[in-house]
């Protein structure tokens, strides 16, 4: 009965991994499929059905993406070259992730995959992507609208990426994109509740680490002073209610101990009686 068990559960375990090899398939999760081949032949060369499953997952993917690459290619858009490179470094990736196989046993025969050099079509489509980026980041950084600033901030950064080397001025660029990219707010506290505060008490809230408020495109001001900054919003910020509390509290627990003594002992003469006192007792 407990073979019997075990067999039922082995064979459960083997339709559900079934199921799901063929539901990948079907969806087109061709990666998911050769990295888990690939894990299982590592354990169990002589797998076929492993190796079935990776032979037809590394085909299809591979077709996928090189009719993907032809079709971009033959749309001749420039910014296309980002998506062209992606899928080269898709095609380069996986047939490095077979390398710890091959070659492998597939229907009783030795199998190996041809070979392809994708480094010279990824550092083409790099340098392509990386004439779109720099172009469009330059018109995008002269806009207005600092959402597209930002936006030329991000094209720089693939720029100095792909081919920071061949645009000698990426870094002052990526400088002017972050500056006017950032959006700048100056804080203006007043006090609404029932207190009469003297400006120094505002000076006091205002004078903390107001860098913590910061993120990497906004920033918050509390002086107004500096001319050459413009602010892109005025934010104020009404004290309706104010608790005060003592400017600094210490508690201190100390322990005190003191030996005494536990009970007491007769004191007995010598017959073994308890002995008196001067006054008798």
């Amino acid at each position: 009965m407990k073979k019997s068990v075990l067999i039922l559960v082995g064979l459960v375990l083997l339709l559900a991994s079934c199921n799901s090899s063929k539901k990948n398939l079907i969806q087109g999760n061709y990666d998911d499929i050769i990295g888990r081949s690939v894990k299982k032949l590592i354990k169990s060369p002589d797998s076929n059905k492993d190796a079935i499953l990776l032979d037809r997952s590394f085909k299809l993917a591979n077709d996928r993406d090189l009719e993907t690459i032809k079709f971009l290619k033959q749309e001749a858009k420039a910014d296309n070259w980002d998506k062209i490179l992606m899928h080269y470094d898709m095609l380069k990736r996986r047939q490095n992730q077979i390398k710890p196989i091959s070659p492998f046993m597939l229907n009783g025969q030795l199998t190996q995959y041809q070979y392809f050099d994708y480094d010279g079509e990824i550092i083409s489509a790099k340098t392509n992507a990386a004439a779109y980026f720099y172009a469009n980041g330059k018109r995008l950084v002269e806009s207005p609208d600092k959402m597209l600033i930002r936006q030329a901030f991000s094209e720089f950064l693939r720029v100095k990426n792909y081919a920071g080397s061949a645009y000698p001025d990426i870094d002052d660029l990526l400088q002017e994109a972050k500056f006017n990219g950032i959006s700048r707010v100056m804080v203006q506290i007043k006090n609404m509740s029932q207190y009469n505060f003297q400006p120094e008490f505002i000076e006091r809230i205002t004078s903390g680490n107001i860098s913590q408020l910061n993120s990497d495109w906004v920033q918050f001001f509390f002086d107004d002073s500096d001319e050459q900054i413009d602010f892109d919003y005025l934010t104020i910020v009404n004290l309706l209610n104010i608790q005060v509390s003592p400017d600094d509290t210490k508690t201190t627990d100390r322990i005190h101990k003191k030996k005494v003594e536990d009970g007491f002992e007769y004191v007995l003469d010598p017959k073994g009686n308890v002995k008196k006192d001067t006054l008798g007792n």
